[in-house]
C-alpha cells in the first residue's frame, strides 16, 4: 500500500482545524465522573485494574497528556512515544497489549509505523487502535493492516473510547 500524503503536507491540510485540548483547555474533565452506582463492587474492582499496558504513539503533547490521563484513570497501564520513531523501539523493548497511534506524526508518522509492524513478526499482532482527525477510508485501512482494529475521530470521545477498549479486551 503506498503510504498516505507526507506529514507536512497533512499537517498544512490540518492547520485551519482546532484543537478543543489546548494549553488554556488542556484536559477535559467529565470523565473522571463516571457513574459507576450501576456496578457490582466485584465490577467496579476489575474495571479500575486492568492491568493492560498501552503504548500511546502521539506527537501532539496535550493530546497525549490527556488521552494518557483519561487511560490511566482508567485503569491501563500507559507507555508514551512522541512518533512512531519512538513507538517502535517501544515495542521492541517491551510487551503492550495495545497500540494506539496517531497517523500525522513527525520523524515516523502512523502509516509508517503500522508497515513496520507487519514486517515485524512479533509486533504484527498487537491490536492498533488508530485515533486521528483525518478522514480515512474505513474498510480499506481495516483491511490492509489486520491488526487494526478500529479507527476512532478526534476530538476524542472518551466514553466512545471506553466503550471501544472494554470490547477490545473482553
Amino acid at each position: 500500500m503506498k503510504t498516505p500524503s507526507s506529514p507536512s503536507e497533512r499537517s498544512a491540510a490540518l492547520k485551519d482545524r482546532s484543537n478543543p485540548f489546548t494549553a488554556d483547555n488542556p484536559l477535559p474533565h467529565f470523565y473522571r465522573n463516571h457513574d459507576q452506582s450501576h456496578l457490582h463492587k466485584d465490577q467496579k474492582s476489575k474495571m479500575n485494574s486492568h492491568n493492560k499496558k498501552i503504548l500511546l504513539v502521539e506527537d501532539d503533547e496535550s493530546n497525549r497528556l490527556c488521552l494518557r490521563d483519561f487511560l490511566e484513570h482508567e485503569g491501563y497501564i500507559c507507555e508514551e512515544a512522541a512518533n512512531g520513531a519512538q513507538g517502535l523501539k517501544s515495542l521492541q523493548l517491551g510487551n503492550f497489549d495495545l497500540i494506539i497511534t496517531d497517523l500525522n506524526m513527525p520523524v515516523m508518522n502512523g502509516w509508517q509505523l503500522l508497515e513496520a509492524l507487519e514486517k515485524d513478526p512479533r509486533l504484527k499482532h498487537v491490536p492498533v487502535l488508530i485515533v486521528t482527525g483525518e478522514d480515512l477510508p474505513k474498510t480499506e485501512t481495516l483491511s490492509t493492516f489486520p491488526a487494526v482494529k478500529t479507527i476512532l475521530r478526534k476530538p476524542f470521545d472518551f466514553p466512545k473510547i471506553a466503550r471501544t477498549l472494554t470490547a477490545l479486551f473482553s
